[in-house]
């Protein structure tokens, strides 16, 4: 039984059409008959993507699972269900063609590829601004990754980072030790970049945004934090790049549009700013700082009716102890 055999069989039980699923339908095992004979695929990615270890795939068939790994292990389940004891020496034969099973499924490249790769022409040449030519992880061979299975200590310990039991130094010097102990840890580098930007210390921030993003971590956040840091020291191309970047890992993310938004604004590009900001509100009407600067730009461009507008629509979604209130009454104040 596997978990992709749940939909099969509730659907049978409803009368409704089998979907095109993977998966077999229980319900005749319900009246004491057996299933056939069958391979049974498993897969997590989440090491790879997360962190810049190994993925790992395994398939069943019969009572011998293979795990396909840097280190691969063959296990006769029936006989040893705690796995305890790999049989992968004494049974090479059966791993290697368990071994291409795992293949025919998925690839142990193909979602970081999909993830990481840069595009060709307008995208490449931004990401060569930024110092990349392409993200580090991508170029990896799955055997040279470290083995999840080896690095159980480590994923303890960027387990209590994340579960958020540290705070301000506790937390800062975890992450130093995480990304010391595995430089090409994407998302140790991601986290530290963040904690030292709300610090106010871009310089050593912007050195963990890079490093996050020659990991190949395949979100907008990388990108996000690099721009405000290059924005910070007054590099608006840098910047520009940056956010592109980010819109290009996330298409259509509102907090991607409202920042180049409030990067056209600060470059007095005020259609462009108003145009971004307002696609940003349309998908997400709660961003605040999108919002003020949709106002602010309003007000540059002489629209006063409509930057008052959006100064009430702030206000109202503000909570009444915001601290951002009296900025947005100022400017209230200064177009009525």
């Amino acid at each position: 039984m596997s978990l992709v055999d749940v939909l099969p069989t509730v659907v049978e039980l409803l009368g409704r059409p089998r979907p095109d699923v993977d998966g077999t339908s229980l319900v005749t095992t319900f009246s004491g008959r057996t299933l056939g004979r069958r391979e049974l695929y498993a897969e997590s990615f989440a090491p790879l993507l997360d962190f810049g270890w190994s993925s790992l795939r395994s398939v069943r068939v019969g009572s011998e699972k293979y795990i396909a790994a840097p280190r691969p292990e063959l296990y006769d389940v029936a006989r040893d269900p705690g796995e305890t004891r790999s049989l992968i020496d004494e049974r090479a034969d059966v791993g290697r063609v368990l071994a291409e099973r795992v293949d025919r499924y998925a690839s142990a490249e193909l979602p970081l590829s999909a993830q990481a790769e840069p595009g060709e022409g307008e995208a490449r040449a931004r990401l060569a601004a930024l110092g990349y030519v392409s993200g580090r992880a991508a170029t990896i061979p799955s055997s040279n990754r470290p083995d999840p299975k080896d690095r159980k200590a480590l994923a303890a310990r960027i387990a209590q980072v994340t579960s958020g039991e540290l705070g301000g130094v506790e937390l800062e010097a975890a992450l130093e030790a995480i990304v010391r102990d595995d430089p090409a840890n994407g998302q140790g580098h991601l986290r530290l970049g963040y904690v030292l930007l709300e610090q106010g210390d871009c310089r050593r921030a912007e050195t963990h945004f890079r490093h996050a993003i020659a990991a190949g971590v395949p979100s907008a956040d990388p990108y996000l934090g690099l721009a405000q840091c290059l924005g910070a020291r007054d590099d608006g191309p840098g910047a520009a790049a940056a956010l592109l970047e980010a819109r290009r890992v996330e298409p259509g993310s509102p907090v991607v549009e409202a920042n180049l938004g409030i990067l056209a604004l600060a470059e007095a590009r005020l259609d462009d700013a108003m145009t971004l900001l307002q696609g940003a509100l349309e998908i997400a009407p709660d961003l605040h700082e999108a919002r003020f600067a949709l106002a602010r730009a309003y007000l540059r461009a002489g629209r006063r009716d409509e930057a008052a507008r959006e100064a009430r629509a702030l206000l109202a979604r503000l909570p009444p102890e915001a601290p951002q209130r009296p900025e947005v009454e100022r400017l209230l104040r200064a177009v009525q």
